[in-house]
Formats: C-alpha cells, sequence, structure tokens
C-alpha cells in the first residue's frame, strides 16, 4: 500500500520486519500471508528473495526520511492487524522498530487508528472480491467456497 515511498533495501527491510511481525504472536494467519504475499508482488520482488534476509537484523538507519519511517510503520501495523487482532507482542515488536523514529505518541496512536482502518478496508475489498459470483461453479463448489471465506472471518 505504501511500498512506493521505499527504494529496494528499504522494502528488504520492511520485508524482514514484517516475516518477524507475522511470527510474533506465534499464529501465522492466512489474512497475514496473504498481505505479505500482496506487498511482495506488488513490490515486484517475488523472484528475488524478497524473504532472505527475514533472520538478519535490519539496520533501521535506512528508514532515514519521515515518509519512509511513515510508510514502514504503516504497513506493519496493517499486516499486525489483518488478522483483527493486536498482539501485544505485534506492539511491543512495533514500538521497539518505531521507537527508533522521531514519531511522538500522539503520531504513534494516530498510525496505529489509521492502520486499523486500513486493515479493515483491505480485509473488505478481498472479501467483495471473494463473494463475486463465478459462472460455471457447481452448488458443492459454491458451498466449499462459502466455507472457506467463513473460516477465514473466523481467522
Amino acid at each position: 500500500m505504501f511500498l512506493h515511498y521505499l527504494d529496494e533495501d528499504q522494502r528488504r527491510g520492511l520485508f524482514a520486519l514484517a516475516a518477524r511481525m507475522i511470527a510474533a504472536d506465534k499464529v501465522v494467519t492466512a489474512q497475514e500471508v496473504d498481505y505479505l504475499n500482496s506487498l511482495i508482488m506488488e513490490s515486484g520482488m517475488e523472484d528475488d528473495e524478497p524473504l532472505r534476509d527475514k533472520g538478519k537484523p535490519v539496520d533501521l538507519t535506512i528508514f532515514d526520511t519521515r515518509d519512509t519511517q511513515v510508510a514502514l510503520a504503516m504497513e506493519l501495523l496493517i499486516l499486525a492487524n489483518t488478522d483483527k487482532h493486536y498482539d501485544v507482542n505485534e506492539l511491543i515488536l512495533w514500538d521497539d522498530v518505531i521507537g527508533k523514529f522521531p514519531l511522538t505518541n500522539i503520531e504513534r496512536e494516530h498510525l496505529r487508528a489509521n492502520a486499523e482502518i486500513a486493515a479493515l478496508l483491505v480485509k473488505n475489498v478481498e472479501e467483495l472480491i471473494d463473494e463475486a459470483p463465478v459462472s460455471g461453479l457447481t452448488d458443492e463448489e459454491r458451498r466449499a467456497r462459502a466455507d472457506r471465506r467463513q473460516n477465514n472471518r473466523r481467522g
């Protein structure tokens, strides 16, 4: 969503942090993986091993402008909220990362509120896409699709 603010090194840093964010609560949901995969596809780096640095520390000094810092903060928070739940470990990781940037507490709270809205909008659009009628499906295929949507909503 905000990748256009980031250069390739910053995107790799985001992906490494995103992999940690997904694992922070010890529950990897399909929604989190789907959102990360959509970011990777949007970046155009899917054939370039974008997660190769996922276990390595990220040099946060590469996020050296306000726009790159806010883009990173938003993407991590949207990812954390795609399953409609912030785990305390996700927030601790986010606070550790964002604490390195000169953002006020009010700005951090503003980012959290906006990320919640953005994550909800992303989810709503995905559900709208999933609910589009597909001609040629059997009743059994339609039921299976509805069951998958229901399971995804339960997270």
